[in-house]
């Protein structure tokens, strides 16, 4: 598993890429609980990400509390069709934005970031 990380306009831009399972997961987590100290608005790309496990499921629920309790916003994007399912078929969609494209997971945050400027 390799993580991508790109800051942009106060977004971080996390890109999975390989495989979220309990082998990847003891490394994903702790760099993931790093950047949640620092960071209250992610956009996590999953373009690239070819599976996710219960353990991975887990990380981002736990992920979307922090970054709720700190008024942030976190958004799945770009997700294949396998890890769109296990996100489905697990009811995430019903508590975070799952969006099609890294584009339409931006424009969010634009509104997202511009209405708690306001």
């Amino acid at each position: 598993m390799e993580i991508v990380e790109q800051k942009t306009d106060g977004i971080l831009v996390i890109e999975l890429v390989g495989r979220l399972d309990t082998a990847s997961y003891q490394t994903v987590e702790p760099r993931f609980m790093e950047i949640l100290e620092k960071e209250k608005n992610i956009l996590i790309d999953c373009a690239r990400l070819d599976y996710i496990c219960s353990f991975g499921l887990r990380l981002v629920l736990k992920m979307s509390k922090a970054i709720r309790v700190k008024e942030g916003l976190l958004v799945i994007c770009s997700p294949r069709e396998f890890v769109k399912e296990v996100f489905e078929v697990s009811g995430y969609n019903r508590i975070m934005p799952i969006l099609p494209t890294r584009e339409e997971g931006t424009k969010l945050f634009e509104s997202h970031l511009k209405s708690a400027a306001t």
